[in-house]
């Protein structure tokens, strides 16, 4: 049965969510968004938009649960706030996400979520960054591409979920969209950012890498 939902109802899941500390139905409703087109998620950044300041201003902690489900609410916070414009929440948004999954963080599960994540940093122009940032942002994507190889050549099943659907903000099971990111802006252009192989794997992986977390999130 198809199950719809507006971008209110989704706010109210949001804010349900962080009332009662239930961060793996925000996990799973980042997983099922990641794939919304830019209609959609500036629809949903409109009443959905406070969820960006979760956990993440000075002297607030973090939510209290495992790293795979800590990825993929500040994954959807950084959505949000790219969405919506929101500079000095994206930035902090980041720098929370570097503090709590570091690049010295060993293990694959970590390699991975810091993959998506800085993949998705690069692909939404939305936000300004500095050349400096971009630069080492895209360093660290792309040493992680190469090292990654294959993350799903272990079999783990493909996941299905609910994403967003036009303007008006639809939930829609099992959608089968592609993350479509936004052009680049002239000022990143002028910063040798990635080539174009690197950002063509920063859209097409992502979509897989939730299947894996996906898996990781359910244990």
């Amino acid at each position: 049965m198809l199950r719809t939902l507006t971008p209110y109802d989704a706010s109210a899941i949001l804010f349900h969510g962080v009332a009662g500390q239930d961060w793996d139905v925000i996990a799973h409703l980042s997983i099922g968004t990641f794939g919304a087109d830019a209609d959609t998620w500036s629809a949903l950044a409109e009443p959905a938009g406070w969820f960006v300041l979760v956990g993440t201003g000075e002297g607030v902690s973090s939510p209290d649960t495992n790293p795979a489900i800590l990825f993929l609410i500040r994954l959807f916070q950084y959505r949000l706030a790219a969405a919506g414009g929101n500079q000095r929440a994206a930035l902090a948004i980041i720098a929370r996400f570097d503090a709590e999954l570091p690049p010295s963080q060993a293990g694959e599960l970590f390699a991975l979520c810091r993959q998506i994540f800085l993949g998705q940093v690069l692909v939404r122009a939305e936000i300004d960054l500095s050349v400096t940032s971009i630069i080492n942002i895209g360093v660290e994507y792309i040493t992680l591409n190469d090292a990654s190889a294959d993350p799903l050549r272990s079999g783990l099943c493909s996941s299905r979920g609910t994403t967003f659907s036009g303007a008006r903000g639809s939930l829609r099971q099992a959608a089968k969209r592609s993350a479509n990111p936004s052009r680049r802006s002239t000022s990143r252009k002028t910063s040798n950012p990635p080539s174009e192989d690197s950002r063509t794997a920063a859209t097409s992986q992502p979509r897989q890498f939730a299947a894996t977390i996906a898996v990781r999130v359910g244990h």
